[in-house]
């Protein structure tokens, strides 16, 4: 698996709610909008939701990313 950080991953999902105005849905966690598959995001986090949780408790600052 490729060395991406958490931050670089929440940028990119960061960007893809930006972009929709809204959380981002499984499905549209796609090239070319977002530069990492939904796969990558299971990998790291379990599943998407996991994810999504972790992004929102960084953003709120109850967790420190890892770069």
């Amino acid at each position: 698996m490729l060395n991406i950080s958490e931050e670089d991953l929440f940028l990119n999902l960061e960007n893809l709610w930006q972009h929709f105005g809204r959380q981002p849905k499984y499905h549209e966690v796609t090239k070319p909008l977002s530069k990492y598959s939904v796969g990558t995001y299971e990998k790291r986090f379990g599943t998407f939701y996991n994810a999504l949780e972790a992004l929102i408790k960084a953003v709120n600052g109850e967790v420190q990313m890892k770069k």
